[in-house]
């Protein structure tokens, strides 16, 4: 699935994408690889929606 950004939060995009870029490289400083980057964003993104819905 492939989302798209919508033009009512395109200013809040950079900020965010410079704060994403940072996370990336501690990530990778850490020593995490690609898959481990996406389960671990992906888990948290759920856990974090899963939190906001109860």
């Amino acid at each position: 699935m492939t989302a798209t950004l919508t033009d009512e939060s395109l200013a809040a995009h950079g900020p965010l994408r410079m704060e994403l870029r940072r996370w990336l490289g501690k990530a990778r400083k850490a020593g995490l690889d690609d898959e481990s980057i996406e389960a671990l964003f992906m888990t948290t993104f759920r856990t974090a929606v899963g939190e906001e819905i109860a």
